[in-house]
């Protein structure tokens, strides 16, 4: 055999076996990798260089924590939110009320956050995010006040109406239309709505709907055809108020009657005072209103009158109002001033009645 050839095969024999052995030693590793990742083995973490100053460190941000955006509850509030009648924001802040004017375009965009009831004419169709946001409003805790209604719809089409979206709320059902017989308002269980009222009352606009409370709601007034007290008769028609909790529903335009009945007014007030019991009206203040609304009525009675004298008289009566009203102003005025003036107490009363000085 040739030398050569021989030392040629002798090394391709070592170069083979040390490419075996290197095969073997990659097998060997991937093997061990393998078995130390399914034995749950991490990566340790990079460590801080020791040199590096700590407070050089930055700690790792954090997201702060989403606070809720809660609206307020409107429980506590007692401003009133009348929407789309200025006049009677007027009337009630002569009555002694904290009375706002409340937009339909705030209606709709539910900005609500300030009031703690809200007074609207059912008149005018509501839009669906409104009736969405009264809702809630009374679902969070504020009273409603809502009389009329839009449209005189079947049941059958009421939910493409949003306004029928109210019914819940003030525990009604609206079953239909009518004025047949509507005359007078009769008190029902709900005594403190007649509260100095007759328990018949006499109103002017009788094209209501028809009613029927729901599970919660009671009746506060009835429809009758006449007064048949007297007679001790009765004549009890459809429900024509209804009272849920946190609402009053007026089957009538109470929010347009207030402004030309004394009545009608002193019933909206006795209504506000009961959805806010803890609510005090000066009665002084009240009278003022009332007074207000009588000279509305003089005023356009006045206006149509033939009488030559009718001028005249009512000259006479808005002096007088001019000078009940500056009498009432002088009054509480003097009654402030007089509590200002007024030393404080520093001593505790004697059993004769008199302050001990200390």
């Amino acid at each position: 055999m040739n030398p050569i050839r021989g030392a040629f095969a002798r090394c391709e024999a070592g170069r083979a076996a040390l490419w075996g052995v290197l095969v073997l030693f990659l097998l060997l590793l991937a093997s061990a990798s393998g078995r130390a990742q399914d034995a749950g083995a991490t990566i340790p973490a990079p460590q801080p260089d020791p040199a590096q100053p700590a407070e050089s460190i930055a700690p790792p941000e954090q997201e702060a924590p989403a606070l809720p955006l809660l609206p307020a509850s409107p429980a506590a509030s007692r401003v009133l939110g009348v929407v789309d009648k200025p006049e009677l924001v007027f009337l009630l802040q002569k009555a002694g009320f904290d009375a706002r004017p409340l937009s339909y375009a705030q209606l709709e965009m539910g900005a609500l956050d300030l009031f703690g009831l809200l007074m609207i004419d059912l008149e005018r169709p509501l839009s669906v995010a409104a009736a969405a946001f009264v809702s809630d409003f009374v679902a969070r805790g504020g009273r409603l006040i809502a009389c009329s209604w839009g449209a005189a719809v079947a049941p059958r089409r009421q939910a493409a109406f949003p306004v029928y979206r109210l019914q819940e709320a003030l525990q009604v059902r609206v079953t239909g239309w009518s004025a047949d017989g509507n005359a007078y308002l009769r008190a029902g269980d709900a005594a403190p709505l007649f509260r100095t009222l007759p328990s018949f009352l006499d109103v002017r606009i009788r094209a209501t709907p028809l009613l029927e409370p729901l599970a919660s709601g009671r009746v506060g007034a009835f429809w009758v055809s006449e007064d048949l007290s007297r007679r001790g008769g009765t004549d009890a028609r459809s429900p024509a108020i209804v009272l849920a909790p946190r609402c009053a529903y007026f089957a009538p335009n109470v929010l347009a009657e207030a402004l030309h009945s004394r009545q009608m007014l002193r019933l909206l007030i006795n209504a506000v005072s009961h959805l806010m019991p803890g609510l005090v009206l000066d009665p002084a203040c009240v009278a003022l209103a009332e007074l207000e609304v009588v000279l509305g009525e003089a005023r356009r009675a006045a206006a149509v009158s033939q009488d030559p004298d009718a001028p005249g008289l009512l000259a006479a009566a808005e002096g007088k109002s001019v000078t009940a009203q500056a009498l009432f102003t002088q009054a509480a005025e003097a009654l402030d001033a007089t509590a200002a003036l007024q030393p404080p107490v520093t001593g505790a009363l004697s059993p004769e009645g008199e302050a001990s000085t200390t």
